[in-house]
């Protein structure tokens, strides 16, 4: 005779990262700074972020850290869409680095997009 037990199963709330799904240029693809429309912007959502959080935007160009011009939240009643822009530096010592942008959740899931600069 067999006898059956059952234990409960821990449930795994699996934090989902968050992603980018419009950008400026594809992942990759070389960024030409010529100092007069460098402007940069990527959008992201996360599909299991609470109500009350936020993704957060960290840019990068070569060494340096790059402030966003601008971010906001924009809400189509089923998801959220995160945006925000920056303004490249022309600057010389960026030819042949590298910008990149990183998107975290609260949980600390992320994701990231890179683009080779090239100074004109």
């Amino acid at each position: 005779m067999a006898c059956f037990a059952f234990w409960p199963t821990p449930y795994l709330d699996e934090n989902e990262a968050p992603l980018f799904f419009k950008w400026s240029r594809d992942d990759g693809a070389v960024v030409s700074v010529d100092g007069v429309n460098d402007t940069f912007f990527v959008m992201a959502s996360d599909d299991d972020l609470g109500e009350d959080e936020i993704l957060q935007f960290t840019w990068q160009a070569g060494p340096y850290l790059v402030d966003p011009r601008e971010e906001w939240v924009d809400d189509d009643g089923d998801t959220r869409y995160f945006f925000s822009n920056i303004e490249i530096p022309h600057d010389a010592e960026l030819d042949g680095e590298v910008l990149s942008c990183t998107v975290v959740d609260e949980a600390g899931a992320d994701d990231r997009m890179s683009w080779p600069l090239e100074v004109l």
